[in-house]
């Protein structure tokens, strides 16, 4: 089965409305899913890990275990994370290493969970995650839910960018698989 074809079956089973989710919202989120099947697998040049949803999951996975020596090593040197949330761009692997430590430095407990998963192609990832964590000195959780949209080059991470806001999350990733094509 060629990649384009695997997309086109992950997009046509992935078009469920969630319980949270606007009829605007799905709409946008089918239009991502139509751009992931159009796109996906077609080029010569992909650059994505042979298995984006395995490393998206493996790096969730070590920065819950709060394994930050290999959460940093996902990233290229030069990557750069940028938290629209915060306004925060941290450039190269030792800076991005510098925010997961102070994020880690932040909470007692905490755990990741991801809601959603596209590969969009042209080594672009779209992810839902849920962050629940709980602060130093407290007794109480917090919770949180963004997105991340992300562009891979041979196998790690080059650029990661977090949104509190899922939509505009959405036409970000959009416009990055429109601008890579």
């Amino acid at each position: 089965m060629s990649a384009a074809h695997e997309a086109s079956e992950r997009a046509r089973h992935s078009r469920v409305l969630f319980l949270d989710e606007s009829p605007e919202r799905a709409a946008v989120r089918l239009a991502v899913d139509r751009l992931a099947a159009r796109y996906s697998g077609a080029m010569a040049n992909e650059s994505a890990p042979p298995d984006p949803e395995e490393a998206s999951r493996r790096f969730t996975e070590a920065v819950s275990r709060r394994d930050l020596d290999a959460a940093a090593a996902m990233f290229a040197p030069g990557a750069v994370w940028i938290t629209s949330d915060f306004e925060g761009r941290y450039e190269g692997r030792e800076a991005i290493r510098g925010l997961l430590d102070d994020f880690d430095r932040a909470f007692e407990d905490v755990e990741h969970a991801t809601d959603e998963f596209r590969y969009l192609g042209r080594g672009a990832t779209f992810s839902v995650t849920v962050q629940r964590g709980r602060p130093r000195g407290s007794t109480m959780f917090v919770e949180r839910r963004f997105a991340a949209v992300v562009v891979w080059a041979d196998g790690v991470i080059e650029q990661l960018t977090t949104y509190t806001d899922i939509d505009q999350a959405r036409a970000a990733a959009e416009r990055l698989v429109q601008e890579r094509g």
